[in-house]
């Protein structure tokens, strides 16, 4: 049966049309249509169980975002019949299986359910996180009262699934603040944003999380007696390079310390961040080194406090980012620097310059030196079939839908995004593996129309599978 797919929901056509292709050739932008929608309950797309319906005046925004559909209605009991049998063949003697497939076991075949050697996925261990972290929050509240410094080491052994990040809290008008910093880890940072992007509402009440450390929310404390970064703060010296944006190649210069155990750096960078935020500082940043001759009367030098208003004149004005991260790069790849998968002249925009990299090369086992949770990469593969001019128009329903998909649901850290002559390669993180491809294969109505691959790459190697209903996705 012909229907539409517009804005993660099915819908069946109007009966005065017998092609949906007419349907939305004829749909008006800003207009409100009176439809059927398809409910999703207990039966997965698309498949859908006859009368599980609903009236509905949906606006289409934009016409180029509805896609076609073809769906299948059944009775109930005709649906229910048709998963048993599938549940004979696929749950029988797997002890995830409850005695209900309905939500996870689609009518090809296909099982969404966590395999053992896929448990502890990320997501899992984010979720797990929150939830001891809501246990003890209010504790967490009297200890910053009483200023216990011990309660950021105690946070951050438990995100030692992470990496080394730091953790720090603050009180403003009677908020707490809880700051979860990769300090300038690319990697690490990308990990951090999800986790905070993750925070339960409940704990609005009380908290405001940051992923990074902002300006005017983190207050600099010197972590040792041995240094004191407000006696000799850090000079910085830039120079402004304009593309799409003003960027700053940076010089530190701060006081060295020979022979201490103090992280010099790190101490520096936390004034820093106190000073002009770590998101303002590391998107405004091109390259940063770094100098231990400290000498104030050193020409073209200036206070980091000096570099943070001249951020604000030549960059805020035009901030843009990209994927809720404030680190954003952008990159002409050549066709010498692209690897198989990847043919023609692009133009990359990334979140972390590593894990583009690793894919452009098409070496997979180099995705093993990065932190575990970033092993297992997903990529999409959308072919436009048409130039770079004419698919740009089209791309921001794709990446809406993308976002809620699968980054709202948890299931995924997008970080790239590829622009080549004719397709588009969306990169992302999978946080949980299999609900990921239960939710690529969601997206089907749009992924079709595109023709589009999707790829899982981890240190193993890369599968690339056709995105489409029969098999889910199954191999290119």
């Amino acid at each position: 049966m012909k229907a539409i797919y517009y804005d993660t929901f099915y819908y069946l056509i109007p009966e005065d049309f017998n092609d949906a292709g007419k349907f939305i050739k004829s749909l008006k932008p800003g207009e409100t249509y009176r439809l059927t929608r398809l409910k999703e309950d207990n039966c997965i797309a698309p498949y859908f169980i006859k009368g599980n319906t609903e009236e509905r005046n949906v606006t289409v925004d934009d016409p180029s975002a509805v896609y076609s559909a073809e769906v299948t209605l059944l009775d109930k009991d005709e649906y229910t019949r048709r998963l048993k049998e599938q549940a004979s063949s696929y749950c029988e003697g797997c002890p995830r299986y409850k005695g209900d497939p309905t939500d996870e076991l689609t009518l090809d075949g296909m099982c969404y359910e966590d395999e053992e050697d896929l448990k502890d996925q990320f997501k899992d261990k984010t979720d797990a996180f929150w939830k001891s972290f809501t246990a003890i929050e209010e504790s967490l509240r009297s200890r910053i009262d009483a200023e216990d410094r011990a309660a950021s080491k105690e946070l951050e052994e438990e995100l030692a699934f992470i990496g080394p990040v730091k953790v720090f809290f603050n009180r403003i008008n009677g908020r707490y603040k809880l700051m979860i910093s990769g300090l300038f880890d690319q990697d690490l940072s990308l990990l951090c944003d999800y986790l905070t992007q993750r925070a339960p509402e409940g704990l609005k009440e009380h908290w405001d999380v940051y992923g990074y450390l902002p300006q005017n929310v983190f207050k600099y404390v010197p972590t040792s007696e041995e240094i004191s970064v407000y006696k000799n703060a850090p000079m910085i010296k830039f120079e402004v390079k304009k593309a799409d944006r003003p960027r700053f190649d940076v010089t530190l210069m701060m006081k060295d310390h020979p022979g201490s155990e103090v992280d010099v750096f790190l101490e520096n960078m936390l004034y820093v961040f106190s000073v002009m935020g770590e998101n303002r500082f590391f998107a405004s940043l091109s390259a940063l080194s770094c100098d231990t001759d400290y000498d104030k009367t050193r020409e073209g030098f200036v206070h980091v406090k000096d570099f943070s208003s001249e951020v604000q004149k030549y960059y805020m004005e035009n901030y843009r980012s990209y994927f809720r991260r404030f680190h954003y790069g952008e990159v002409r790849v050549k066709a010498d620097q692209c690897s198989g998968r990847r043919k023609d002249n692009q133009l990359l925009t990334t979140n972390c310059d590593k894990l583009s990299r690793i894919l452009l090369s098409g070496d997979p086992k180099s995705l093993a030196t990065l932190p575990k949770a970033m092993e297992n990469i997903g990529t999409l593969t959308l072919d436009f079939g048409k130039s770079v001019m004419e698919y740009q128009k089209h791309l921001k329903p794709i990446h809406d839908l993308i976002e809620t998909k699968l980054y709202n649901e948890g299931y995924i850290i997008p970080f790239s995004v590829c622009y080549g002559t004719t397709k588009v390669y969306v990169d992302f993180i999978l946080t949980d593996l299999n609900r990921a491809r239960r939710a690529v294969r969601d997206l089907t109505p749009m992924l079709q129309k595109y023709s589009a691959v999707y790829t899982e790459t981890t240190p193993a190697g890369s599968n690339s599978y056709i995105c489409d209903y029969e098999l889910g996705i199954h191999e290119a």
